[in-house]
């Protein structure tokens, strides 16, 4: 007779790690994405700097803009425009793979980055930002007389 010992938790160990991964990229740098074209990024970081690298073929550097907001919210947005007009092509269609249209992904960068610093190179579809980090301030330390 074939037994099976009965583990009612064991799925929660999945779920476990799937937390634990959520919090490790919240903890990172929580990226939001949204657009019918999808850029996809590379985020890298040391103790000086922060480098994103958004891989964006066939947008041109002119279809790109950078904000970064008062709350350390940097967006990357643009439009990959299509190379075909529509009604040049809309009865020849046997297959279409290629996304065009907006995108957008947004990141939340830590409070130590420099804002003012931040640096964007454009080559060959993709851009490359450098963030430099400020030093942590040390706190202000007041020594108090006691009467």
């Amino acid at each position: 007779m074939l037994t099976h010992r009965f583990e009612p938790f064991r799925g929660f160990d999945f779920i476990n790690e799937q937390i634990n991964d959520l919090a490790k990229n919240v903890k990172r740098g929580l990226s939001i994405e949204y657009g019918n074209f999808v850029a996809k990024m590379d985020l890298l970081e040391d103790e000086k700097t922060i480098e994103i690298v958004v891989e964006i073929p066939g947008v041109a550097k002119e279809d790109v803009k950078v904000i970064i907001s008062d709350d350390n919210k940097l967006e990357i947005s643009g439009t990959k425009k299509s190379s075909f007009k529509e009604e040049d092509i809309k009865d020849k269609i046997v297959r279409i793979e290629r996304s065009n249209g907006e995108f957008s992904r947004t990141v939340l960068l830590p409070d130590n980055v420099d804002k003012n610093s931040i640096t964007a190179k454009f080559n060959n579809g993709e851009l490359r930002l450098t963030i430099a980090k400020k030093e942590h301030e040390k706190p202000n330390q007041i020594e108090i007389n006691i009467e």
